[in-house]
């Protein structure tokens, strides 16, 4: 298989050679007013594991639903999370492999606002059939 680049929307500093897992999820899309909402997978925010350190990787709504999320909440000063992401979560996809390259750079956006941005190169590897 050939190596896969994934750009992530929040920091996963994994070292080169680490063996990795990414699980992508589905996510709620608002449509509109009158219409139903559509699930699409988060393919730039997956949970990453580091399968060599067992350190997780990922966003707050891993952990709570969205829609508790409050300015109040966004912005304080210390967010307690419990330990396990959310069992409601709904998996689309997963990746194992070693990662091959990793980038971890911030963007300034104005003045004050700052987004993160992963890149990780990972050499796929080939999933074991079910035990039989």
């Amino acid at each position: 298989m050939q190596p896969q680049t994934y750009t992530l929307q929040h920091v996963a500093p994994i070292p080169i050679g680490h063996r990795v897992e990414l699980q992508f999820f589905e996510e709620a899309q608002f449509a509109g007013l009158f219409k139903k909402d559509q699930a699409q997978v988060n393919v730039n925010e997956p949970l990453v594991r580091d399968l060599d350190t067992g350190v997780i990787y990922a966003s707050h709504w891993h952990f709570v639903e969205r829609a508790s999320m409050t300015q109040a909440t966004l912005f304080a000063k210390v967010n307690t999370y419990p330990p396990n992401p959310l069992p409601s979560l709904k998996p689309a996809g997963r990746v194992l492999g070693r990662v091959l390259a990793c980038r971890v750079l911030t963007e300034c956006v104005g003045s004050q606002i700052f987004k993160v941005q992963t890149t990780l190169t990972i050499a796929p590897e080939a999933e074991a059939p079910p035990y039989r």
